[in-house]
């Protein structure tokens, strides 16, 4: 008899009904979950052996006396399955899948088929142990990873498979309180809020407050501040004030209140109250934890290097009556700290569960070992890491090859040009010629990966000039992101008197109080008076509406000002001047300004917008405009995404979890970007805290293991994305540096011996102005060793740690080269950035490529804003006042060429010293 047959569906439901578990009150719940009853259903391809008669009657009763025939019979058929199911499993991986009894833990590197592992474990329980597939459990992070991991089940076992759990943590901790919440006074309709709905609800909170929804009171800054305390299974109805962005205290306390007295009068519950609930459930409620540890008695958890700590809990609540929990994670892949991950969760496993079996899967099937090894000298050099290497039997592979480019536009054409040759995509007609042999890719095998979305706008940028067809993965388009569409709907409305698409996206961002019924009627007005929608809101504002009160036509009144004041510098000011005028009068760098990371991406994404707007310099204001508004809406309806479609994809390094490519770039790899200030900063600060970097180069390590053939890598010495449109002198990443030589080809980076001045004068000693440093070390470049660069060879075995190079041209020529190929009128003409040893080719250019829409990419750079020579502003022991991060003392302060360096030590802890350049940072003396 099969486990499918009725009669066994039927002992099934007995059990279940055994066990206190309804057998489908929820008729949304996937046929063979806990909530749902099985279908029949298209039978799959099954093994044999589910349908031997011995082997079901066994599970029901597998204490029935049996003659020594049939136990021969049996020991001879679970022998045979458990050889079909670890038949293509290596030594280890069938380890893990064979271990079922107690806690295990496996760690599955990168590549290591852990996905694998996890459904032949689950089949092996089903198939080799008899355990019914209604007592095991698997837990997932996303719908995907449930959805495929089920699939494989299936595959492997057929029907019997769809009785096994699996899903999300939300789904399922959603399902067990629906199902028992009112033990904990839970009403089971429940709503689920979602981030769209938290966001909304808190506005109200903070319209009934009379606080504006901006800057430190962002709805989503204090929704983010409320949801790390509920992670961190505090109660955010006890968070002292705190400065979420400038110096301004806010009541985080008494607006968690608010929001939780709105949830709950709403008879909702966000995401993290999923998580915090479930747990109360198991804790309060000692009859509903003992039928669930009945119900499930193999637990299985995907990525727990992931989980929080109310996962955590929730897990070892579950698992505390059985102690049979398989969890499968990577200690080197945490890298979702920023929102509650704990990786304590995996480092600790042995100490929580102390008769624990782990099984480390090293084994990768997916790179090369030369990528491995490269990753490898990256990640190793954290502190909190379990032990292990990844090796393969897949060959040694190509070198690692790594590329300096001048500015992110180099970088981008760069890598536009590289990607090209590798799949011999020929769609542009500016680089289209006959002999397009290919690389031997297609465009879908490679990916660009970066760490932050600002940095996509240049390499979008340089793929519509190569024709290169591309999709964003994990994010959006850099010109149909929120920030940017917003500011280009700004500009359009200073354009034109019947724009109502952007009149409308505009008018209450950030909030003016004009709220969805105003703006239906100024729209009725439009339409019934057959005006334009900008006379209609004039109309309102002078003359009155009927339909509108007299606090919503204030409002109008007060937005048309201030379209009619932007719309007279039209004209009068360049392009970058008009959109600085936009942002800082609309009061959208204000709203942005709230401390959040993410509202230091979206400025820098506007940062990057601003720098576009350079490109139109040599036009007038007027036409410059109409160009930008023709242009970038040309760019952003450009494609749409085609999941299965032949397209290079463009990644954050994030997003990439999980997916890999044949080829895979890494762009902007720079100190400051990757790892990010925010990492180097907390590394060096009064109270060091080691654990940001080592999640940057846990990240690192989580972008290079994407690539299986090849992996380049490369940086920028001048990049927009950060620190105000002037940019910044971008130093190259430690993570370079990290990077054995022998297994790169390009110019390579290693920590100067020694110490001493740079001449002002050498090619990397000083860039524009600024003297570049590694590390608190200078950057050297001396005239014959003992500095810190050496240009490499391109060969293995080339130059050894510690050994100088001097770069073959200084970096006004290759500024001017870059730039210079564009006037020269030669087809395809070719720039050597390095000497040819390097193998690292700069940009092809010729009269059109390297042009943005259109114009030449002459790389613009603006120095900072001079001091007077011999002059300098700020003193050791002055007291300042920095916007967001507050007082300090000056403890340092030197003249560069052209700016002044001033090293503060702020009194708050968390800021600890930070070094600027007084030009930018808006540092304000006090008496």
């Amino acid at each position: 008899m099969s486990p499918t047959d009725p009669r066994e569906r039927t002992r099934g439901r007995a059990e279940r009904r055994q066990s206190g578990v309804p057998e489908a009150p929820d008729t949304d719940a996937r046929p063979g979950t806990l909530f749902g009853e099985v279908q029949d259903a298209p039978t799959a391809a099954e093994p044999a052996w589910l349908h031997e008669a011995d082997d079901a009657d066994r599970l029901d009763d597998p204490a029935a006396p049996v003659d020594p025939g049939t136990a021969r019979r049996r020991a001879e058929a679970q022998a045979s399955r458990e050889r079909e199911i670890v038949a293509r499993l290596n030594p280890e991986q069938a380890r893990a899948v064979t271990t079922t009894d107690g806690p295990v833990l496996i760690l599955a590197g990168a590549g290591s088929g852990k996905t694998r592992v996890l459904a032949h474990r689950v089949a092996y329980l089903i198939g080799v142990k008899g355990v019914p597939p209604w007592r095991i459990l698997a837990v997932t992070f996303t719908n995907r990873a449930a959805a495929e991991l089920r699939e494989r089940i299936v595959r492997l076992v057929g029907e019997a498979g769809k009785e096994v759990e699996a899903g999300t943590f939300h789904a399922l901790c959603a399902r067990l309180l629906r199902r028992d919440g009112e033990a904990i006074g839970l009403d089971r309709r429940f709503l689920i809020y979602d981030t769209d709905d938290q966001i909304a609800l808190m506005k109200q909170i903070l319209r009934e407050e009379g606080m504006e929804a901006k800057g430190e009171t962002r709805p989503q800054a204090i929704l983010g501040a409320i949801s790390r305390a509920k992670n961190d299974m505090v109660d955010p109805t006890e968070i002292p004030p705190m400065r979420i962005a400038t110096g301004v205290l806010v009541e985080i306390a008494r607006l968690a209140r608010k929001y939780r007295d709105a949830l709950r009068r709403s008879n909702a519950l966000d995401f993290d109250d999923l998580l915090l609930m479930a747990v109360r459930l198991l804790e309060e409620s000692p009859a509903t934890l003992k039928r669930y540890q009945e119900r499930w008695r193999y637990l299985h958890v995907d990525e727990y290097q992931d989980t929080n700590r109310p996962q955590y809990l929730w897990i070892k609540a579950l698992a505390s009556g059985h102690h049979n929990l398989a969890v499968v994670g990577d200690d080197d892949q945490s890298i979702y700290g920023w929102r509650g991950a704990d990786i304590r969760n995996i480092l600790d496993f042995e100490r929580d569960w102390p008769d624990a079996t782990v099984v480390k899967l090293e084994q990768n099937y997916r790179s090369t070992q030369l990528i491995l090894d490269a990753a490898h000298a990256v990640v190793s050099k954290n502190e909190a890491r379990t032990d292990k290497k990844l090796w393969t039997k897949n060959d040694r592979g190509h070198l690692i090859e790594r590329f300096e480019a001048y500015s992110e536009e180099e970088e981008a054409e760069w890598i536009a040009r590289r990607v090209e040759e590798l799949s011999g995509a020929r769609g542009s007609v500016l680089t289209r010629r006959a002999d397009s042999g290919g690389g031997g890719y297609d465009l879908r095998d490679i990916a660009v990966l970066y760490r932050t979305n600002a940095q996509s706008r240049a390499i979008e940028e340089s793929c519509l000039r190569y024709g290169l067809a591309y999709q964003v993965v994990g994010g959006t388009r850099f010109y149909a992101r929120k920030e940017v569409k917003d500011t280009l709907a700004y500009l359009r409305i200073l354009r034109s008197d019947a724009d109502s698409v952007s009149f409308e996206r505009v008018i209450n961002v950030p909030a003016r109080s004009i709220g969805d019924k105003t703006i239906e009627v100024i729209r009725a007005v439009a339409v019934r008076e057959d005006l334009p929608y900008w006379m209609a809101l004039e109309r309102a504002a002078e003359e009155g509406v009927p339909e509108l009160a007299g606090r919503a036509r204030t409002a109008i009144a007060d937005f048309v000002g201030l379209v009619r004041r932007l719309r007279t510098r039209v004209g009068s000011l360049a392009l970058p001047e008009l959109v600085d005028e936009v942002l800082e009068r609309s009061g959208y760098r204000a709203m942005l300004a709230d401390g959040t990371e993410e509202g230091e991406e979206r400025w820098a994404n506007l940062l990057e917008l601003r720098e576009v707007t350079t490109r139109y310099d040599d036009l007038s204001p007027d036409d410059a405009l109409d160009r930008l508004l023709e242009e970038t809406a040309l760019v952003a309806d450009q494609d749409s995404y085609e999941s299965d479609a032949d397209k290079l994809s463009l990644i954050t390094m994030h997003a990439a979890k999980g997916l890999e490519f044949p080829v895979v770039f890494i762009a902007g790899m720079e100190e400051g970007l990757f790892p990010t200030n925010r990492a180097v900063e907390a590394e060096s600060g009064f109270n060091p805290n080691p654990a940001p970097m080592e999640e940057e180069r846990r990240l690192a390590y989580v972008g290079m293991t994407r690539a299986k053939d090849r992996l380049y890598l490369s940086h920028a010495w001048q990049r927009v994305t950060r620190r105000g449109p002037g940019g910044w002198i971008a130093e190259p990443s430690r993570f370079l540096m990290e990077i054995p030589g022998e297994l790169m080809s390009g110019p390579r980076l290693t920590r100067a011996a020694g110490d001493g001045d740079v001449d002002a004068t050498d090619d990397l000693g000083m860039v524009f102005g600024r003297r570049a440093t590694r590390f608190g070390m200078p950057i050297r470049t001396e005239r014959g060793g003992g500095g810190a660069f050496r240009e490499g060879s391109g060969r293995p075995g080339g130059p050894r740690a510690g050994e100088a190079f001097k770069p073959t041209r200084d970096l006004a020529a290759k500024r001017e080269a870059f730039a210079g190929g564009a006037k020269s009128g030669t087809f395809g003409r070719r720039v050597q950035a390095w000497d040819d040893a390097d193998n690292v080719d700069a940009s092809p250019l010729d009269q059109t490529a390297g042009h943005a829409f259109g114009r030449p990419a002459t790389h613009r750079v603006r120095e900072p804003r001079p001091v007077i020579p011999g002059e300098r502003r700020y003193r050791d022991g002055d007291r300042i006042r920095h916007a967001r991060w507050g007082d300090g003392i000056v403890v340092t302060s030197k003249l560069t060429r052209s700016d002044e360096e001033v090293t503060v030590a702020f009194s708050d802890p968390q800021v600890g010293r930070k070094t600027v350049l007084a030009s930018l940072a808006g540092l304000d003396l006090l008496g």
